[in-house]
């Protein structure tokens, strides 16, 4: 087979990877703009191979100028694909790919009057350098897959060939035309064939292998999505759960109890109205705590909800906290131990770390014996403050401490004088301390206590 016909050969082989990725991308349900420039990149390679396969039977500049010239701007094209078929358009690519191009069909239109050997040499050596920029750009890539270093790998051997061509019309003395026979003219254009064919299977794989990566992750999000989802209609579930039973009943409870305080036809004694009145009081705190912490968790819900976090003075906030809850500490004879030294500040949500102050103390007040004894304190714990609860009561079973923060577990608890809790403090506690970057954590020992204890981000003083 002479040289002429292998170069149509060339010539139709790229005319027909033009037909079947623009077909590809046509079919698709989203037009894939990588398709199209490659496909341009093999329009320009089918004509460049056809022009110059017409050598002598047409005029020299449109065969060996518009040819080489197509053949140039081509194989850049191609090159630009290749090398950043991953974030197209790639603006440094793009620049580097157009001025390669462009300067490199300038230096041939210079040459295109020269000698045979000489134009052989200046177009293997621009082509050389274009391809070697294009593979070795492949080749740096850091992917986990092995085909695009055999892609790259293949166009770097068209480089090395196409740089040993221009080697051989440069320094050795024999004419050299474009459709001479030889061993070097007929690994040149071999070469060229493989690597068509190769290189748009290779890059095939490669937009496959990226588009499975992209469903994978896609895959990953809708689980996750999902998992959210069903975590908010969980925790909606147990919203409501909580509302119609655990709100309702001592919201029922009060108004029972305000209706028989002020029924003047019952004759109650002083002492059943002082029982009244306390336990209508305490009653009423049980819920407000419990409508706080819905309120509290709710807003956290709010997809507008942003976490605001600012300097807190430690000790201030749990002084307050212990001067809200002293009364109930008071009616069991419990004594509240407060450990927090006025220099130590966090990085938090006051608001948030409030509610997890008050849940935490609250259940200690609960499950803590009469004249029991609560301990709050502060240490420093690695690069973050860890805040600890710790009473003296009741304890925790172990199998109850595994899932004590899980969202979907449900278990209610009376406390040590039969006060009744729904657990969805401690589940609040988690959320709210998560949010400002910290951990929460417990330790208990059954009928000796609890420690209950989280992390937060400590105020990073500046140094003069």
């Amino acid at each position: 087979m002479d040289i002429r016909t292998f170069l149509v050969i060339i010539s139709l082989t790229n005319f027909l990877i033009f037909s079947f990725f623009v077909y590809y991308s046509l079919s698709s349900r989203s037009r894939n703009r990588i398709f199209e420039i490659y496909a341009t990149g093999r329009l320009l390679l089918g004509f460049a191979w056809l022009l110059l396969s017409q050598q002598g039977n047409i005029s020299h500049e449109l065969s060996v100028g518009l040819g080489n010239v197509l053949l140039i701007l081509g194989v850049t094209i191609e090159m630009y694909v290749i090398s950043s078929y991953q974030h197209l358009p790639q603006q440094k690519s793009k620049k580097l790919f157009i001025f390669l191009g462009f300067f490199a069909s300038l230096v041939f239109i210079f040459a295109v009057q020269q000698s045979d050997n000489i134009r052989i040499a200046f177009a293997s050596f621009i082509n050389a350098v274009i391809l070697l920029v294009g593979s070795l750009r492949v080749l740096s890539q850091k992917k986990e897959g092995k085909i695009h270093y055999l892609l790259g790998g293949i166009y770097l051997f068209l480089a090395i060939t196409l740089y040993g061509r221009g080697v051989v019309a440069s320094f050795f003395r024999f004419d050299m035309n474009l459709l001479s026979q030889g061993f070097v003219q007929s690994l040149t254009f071999i070469s060229f064939l493989l690597v068509t064919y190769i290189g748009s299977i290779l890059l095939m794989l490669l937009l496959k292998e990226q588009d499975d990566k992209t469903l994978h992750h896609k895959a990953e999000e809708l689980n996750n999505t999902n998992k959210e989802l069903e975590a908010t209609i969980a925790s909606k579930d147990r919203f409501l759960s909580i509302i119609a039973h655990d709100l309702r009943g001592p919201i029922g409870n009060i108004a029972q109890m305000a209706e028989l305080l002020n029924d003047a036809a019952l004759k109650l004694t002083k002492q059943e109205k002082d029982d009244l009145q306390k336990s209508l009081f305490r009653n009423s705190s049980k819920t407000f705590e419990l409508l706080e912490n819905l309120l509290s968790w709710g807003r956290a819900q709010s997809g507008s909800f942003q976490v605001k976090i600012e300097p807190i003075h430690l000790q201030a906030l749990v002084n307050q906290v212990v001067f809200q809850l002293q009364g109930q500490a008071n009616d069991k004879s419990i004594t509240i131990h407060t450990g927090i030294e006025s220099h130590v500040r966090v990085m938090a949500d006051f608001e948030m770390i409030q509610v997890v102050v008050r849940n935490l103390l609250s259940n200690a007040i609960k499950f803590t014996h009469d004249e029991g004894k609560i301990y709050i304190s502060s240490a420093s714990d690695g690069d973050r403050v860890r805040i600890t609860v710790k009473d003296t009561g009741k304890g925790i079973p172990f199998d109850i401490q595994q899932h004590l923060f899980d969202a979907e577990f449900s278990h209610s608890t009376l406390g040590t004088n039969k006060e009744k809790g729904t657990g969805f403090g401690l589940k609040i506690c988690k959320e709210f301390v998560e949010k400002n970057q910290g951990r929460m954590e417990i330790e208990s020992i059954p009928d000796m206590g609890s420690t209950f204890s989280f992390t937060l981000p400590p105020v990073m003083e500046s140094v003069n």
